[in-house]
């Protein structure tokens, strides 16, 4: 996740705000992604379905260790803790501010409800505070997964980390997840397709 602030960005899909604006969706409908301003707090709401299954997506969403493999914008991802469900996660990630590339780092405490849903608080880092979300749900033959959540960036990130700049990234972070998904599908299935000689 380029690699992400997010989880970040998204890393960056963060709980608590309730956001008006109507959501615009893009690629086929299946990403959405709406960010509001409000005072120095950025707003956060974004959703991807993907055909898969809520297990498959999940199996994405926690491999902290190899975020950095799969989001463009995360540089180094590990977890540095855990204890059960509750993981305490170190990434560094870097936005783009026209010609400039913002580094950004970050400590998450992340709490995880499998297969449901993804609590992360950031404990230190350059924003200065960034809380979230991430929730899956079954939809027929697909998952669906929202993330909500606030953004409060720190100095260093005050100028990359705008509305704008939120929204590409969010929609980066969606198309990464859902290419390492289907990656996944693919190579689940392909034994058996080989096997059956169905493969197309």
């Amino acid at each position: 996740m380029r690699k992400s602030i997010i989880h970040g960005l998204a890393a960056l899909m963060l709980a608590t705000a309730t956001l008006a604006a109507p959501a615009v969706p893009s690629n086929g409908e299946d990403i959405v992604v709406r960010v509001q301003k409000s005072g120095g707090a950025l707003g956060v709401y974004a959703e991807l379905t993907v055909p898969t299954t809520p297990e498959r997506a999940w199996e994405v969403l926690v491999d902290y260790d190899r975020m950095d493999e799969i989001l463009s914008s995360v540089d180094d991802s590990w977890i540095v803790k855990q204890d059960g469900n509750q993981l305490e996660v170190v990434q560094s990630s870097h936005l783009r501010f026209g010609p400039f590339k913002v580094s950004l780092h970050n400590r998450r405490r992340v709490e995880l409800v499998p297969q449901t849903e993804i609590r992360s608080h950031l404990i230190e880092g350059d924003l200065g505070a960034s809380d979230f979300t991430t929730r899956l749900m079954s939809a027929g033959a697909q998952t669906r997964v929202t993330w909500r959540g606030r953004i409060v960036p720190g100095p260093l990130a005050r100028l990359a980390v705008t509305v704008a700049g939120v929204e590409a990234e969010l929609h980066q972070l969606c198309q990464d997840l859902r290419a390492e998904i289907l990656r996944r599908e693919a190579r689940r299935m392909s034994p058996a397709c080989r096997l059956a000689r169905v493969c197309e």
